[in-house]
């Protein structure tokens, strides 16, 4: 069986998620959005969720030069 190439993982959690909660991410690279569960992807702090995440994905979603 062939070793599978590293890839990259960013966990987002939210401070205030009371379904679940920031401590249950793995311990990999986090980013913690100041939200509560909902509140990170449809509320207010989606901003902030967004920008963040495109920031991760920007460089992997670039063709080589």
């Amino acid at each position: 069986m062939r070793e599978r190439p590293p890839v990259p993982a960013l966990h987002f959690t939210a401070a205030r998620d009371r379904i679940t909660p920031a401590e249950t991410a793995p311990a990999q690279e986090r980013h913690q959005i100041c939200a509560g569960h909902v509140g990170m992807v449809v509320g207010s702090a989606r901003g902030q969720l967004h920008s963040a995440l495109a920031s991760f994905l920007d460089p992997a979603c670039r063709e080589p030069t």
